[in-house]
């Protein structure tokens, strides 16, 4: 059943609240509060087509979740990535380096000094291994860390790893990823929420403000999403329990060759002992005739004091 507000994270409603003309303020806002930790400040954007083809017809056609410059001519796509991929950093750098070629070939005379491009994707699964929710790469000197390019970077947002509840929220980034990670769970608006801005998106988000037509596409929209999630979590089970089974297996193995080995050792140690047993046996048998210590202990390798303990 729909939730009193849709849920942002599906294909609907990231793109009714940020890609529409009419809701670019929503837009910048979100936008200014990841590119702050950049030192960029975005005044005005405008919305560009988010797909593309190549030169050649053999090219793979390219559809962006969202792509937008801003007045300063910087570029920014923006996605949503709901599960790991395999080469997902691969296909970031792809689609951002896409976005330099396009400042290329609309342009003959351009010499390269391409306009600034950032990719965003804002990650629902943990994908970094460090706790940082706002991960930002850029090409840098190995050793001085210095920026080969300053304006141009990748940024994952680890939605996953945000845990704060609404009386904790602080920043408006923080604010922004509260709502993206929970806004189809509440029925109010937060006390920290409640400026002009969120004010509209709460107004936007509500699941009775769409229209028939809108809210069919929404639960298409997040029956996907939640199928995907079931699958998702379905695997990770499944994975899990395979690995434990595995483990388990792994651990039998391993008790099985210790129990292999203890009982080797076992078997060995009788062994020495009878060896043992048999050279007393001897040792008593040559000093009852009387023969020299120092032979018997050359003869059977013990030592003076066991010889001399024997009757």
């Amino acid at each position: 059943m729909p939730t009193k507000y849709i849920n942002l994270l599906t294909d609907f409603g990231f793109k009714r609240i940020f890609a529409d003309e009419s809701n670019k303020d929503l837009l910048m806002d979100f936008l200014n509060s990841i590119m702050y930790f950049q030192g960029i400040q975005i005044l005005d954007i405008s919305y560009k087509n988010t797909e593309f083809v190549g030169e050649y017809e053999e090219d793979k056609k390219i559809i962006l979740d969202l792509y937008c410059i801003s007045e300063k001519g910087e570029h920014f796509i923006i996605e949503v990535q709901r599960a790991k991929q395999i080469y997902f950093q691969k296909r970031l750098l792809f689609y951002a380096s896409r976005l330099i070629q396009e400042q290329g070939i609309k342009d003959k005379t351009w010499n390269y000094n391409f306009k600034g491009v950032y990719s965003i994707a804002i990650l629902d699964f943990e994908m970094t291994q460090n706790e940082n929710i706002l991960n930002r790469y850029r090409i840098l000197n190995e050793d001085t860390y210095t920026p080969l390019i300053e304006d141009f970077g990748i940024i994952l947002i680890d939605l996953r790893k945000f845990d704060k509840e609404e009386h904790e929220l602080t920043s408006n980034f923080e604010k922004w990823l509260y709502l993206l990670k929970n806004l189809d769970k509440l029925n109010h608006i937060p006390l920290q929420l409640r400026q002009h801005l969120f004010v509209k998106l709460f107004d936007l988000a509500k699941y009775r403000a769409l229209d028939k037509e809108q809210q069919k596409t929404y639960m298409e929209s997040l029956k996907k999403y939640n199928d995907w999630q079931n699958f998702l979590d379905y695997a990770h089970k499944e994975g899990y329990e395979e690995a434990v089974l595995e483990f388990k297996e792994v651990i039998s193995n391993i008790e099985s060759l210790l129990t292999q080995e203890k009982k080797r050792a076992e078997e060995k140690e009788k062994l020495l002992e009878e060896e043992h047993k048999k050279l007393l046996e001897t040792a008593q048998f040559l000093k009852s005739l009387n023969v020299d210590i120092e032979l018997i202990m050359k003869k059977t390798g013990l030592t003076r004091e066991e010889i001399e303990k024997l009757p």
